[in-house]
């Protein structure tokens, strides 16, 4: 009997100090995506709160949180995040209102009826971005004047280094062509699911990584003749959390 309890208290002091690790692992990674991104917002996912050592993180350190639902902003709130570091993707029935009302810093739409539920609010977030992954410039979201929009999305299926420049490149191509159409800049780019898992074994390598977006934004500016976008990246959550 002994035997076994001390075994018993040693197995779960083993998992508790796992768990704590992992806690420190994924704060240190967070944390080093964004001192690695000079110049570039990065989105953490919602899902990162469920860890307690995450959320404190975030919280203290006011960084944007991207969220796809009603749960996801109930965590949100439980978290401490304010209202004006979050991202709400999707304007549903349900959880657009809500998020509306929250008050929420930017919305990405895919849909005209998610533009319907913009204009019958009476609140209006900071940013509203259209969501084009997969999608023609012609469609009928970015072709509704009567919300103005402030930029592009683009979830980009965890590309390789090299194939997110490329997006980012024709997405900043696409900002100055519909610019032109609208006769308003739009100042915002956004990138979601970027999988740099190849890249941060270590700051350094991350940093480089950072350098080549950062290089691809400016040569696309450039040659477009067009100003610097606010660029945001959002990591895939199996990047910057431990695992299951």
């Amino acid at each position: 009997m002994t035997i076994s309890a001390g075994y018993s208290v040693d197995h779960g002091a083993r998992v508790v100090a796992h768990a704590r690790l992992n806690d420190v692992m994924a704060v240190r990674k967070c944390a080093m995506y964004r001192t690695s991104f000079r110049g570039i917002t990065i989105g953490y996912p919602a899902a990162a709160m469920r860890l307690d050592a995450i959320a404190g993180w975030m919280r203290r350190n006011g960084v944007t949180v991207d969220v796809s639902n009603v749960d996801d902003l109930d965590w949100t709130a439980i978290a401490g995040i304010r209202p004006a570091h979050i991202v709400m993707h999707g304007c549903g029935q349900v959880s657009g209102p809500i998020a509306l009302g929250y008050g929420v810093s930017q919305v990405i739409v895919d849909s005209r009826d998610e533009m319907n539920i913009l204009r019958a609010s009476a609140t209006n977030p900071c940013g509203v971005l259209v969501d084009v992954t997969d999608e023609c410039l012609d469609n009928e979201v970015i072709a509704d004047r009567r919300v103005p929009i402030d930029g592009l999305h683009s979830d980009t299926d965890g590309a390789d280094i090299a194939t997110l420049a490329e997006i980012v490149c024709g997405m900043i191509a696409d900002l100055a062509l519909i610019s032109r159409r609208r006769d308003a800049t739009l100042s915002r780019l956004s990138v979601g699911d970027v999988d740099l898992s190849d890249w941060d074994d270590a700051p350094r390598s991350l940093r480089r990584a950072a350098a080549l977006i950062d290089g691809a934004v400016e040569d696309a500016c450039i040659r477009m003749r067009y100003p610097r976008p606010a660029v945001k990246l959002s990591p895939r959550p199996s990047t910057l959390l431990p695992a299951a």
